[in-house]
């Protein structure tokens, strides 16, 4: 089971979670938790979209693709088919310091060249902005 967190600039973490669960099989579970505050600023979001994904390397890439998949139909919504913000890749951060940036046109056999390098890293984050 490998735990991911989303954030996503212009979204707080309940119109995220809103937005995605059409994109998300039952293999991935959604669920606001609590942030925990770390800085002394005021936090504009005090939730965390977490993503329990509770299968391997399959699962994995199914939920970027849909991610990707999400992100080219706020694109398409927006009038911009894949340009701006929306065409910025996902960036997915490892707790170790990893960095795995997934173009929205990547192809698949590179997706899944990348999904085994998001694999290795501890405690994801995913971000959407």
């Amino acid at each position: 089971m490998t735990e991911a967190v989303f954030r996503c600039e212009g979204f707080t973490s309940e119109e995220l979670m809103q937005a995605l669960r059409p994109f998300v099989d039952d293999a991935v579970t959604l669920e606001l938790r609590p942030e925990t505050v770390r800085y002394r600023a005021p936090v504009v979001d005090p939730n965390v979209l977490a993503g329990v994904i509770q299968a391997g390397a399959t699962v994995l890439t199914t939920l970027i693709s849909d991610l990707i998949g999400w992100r080219r139909s706020v694109a398409e919504a927006k009038g911009t088919k894949g340009a701006g913000s929306s065409a910025l890749p996902i960036r997915i951060y490892g707790a170790d310091g990893t960095l795995v940036e997934i173009p929205v046109d990547t192809d698949p056999r590179t997706l899944s060249m990348l999904v085994d390098e998001v694999r290795r890293a501890p405690r994801v984050r995913i971000e959407l902005i």
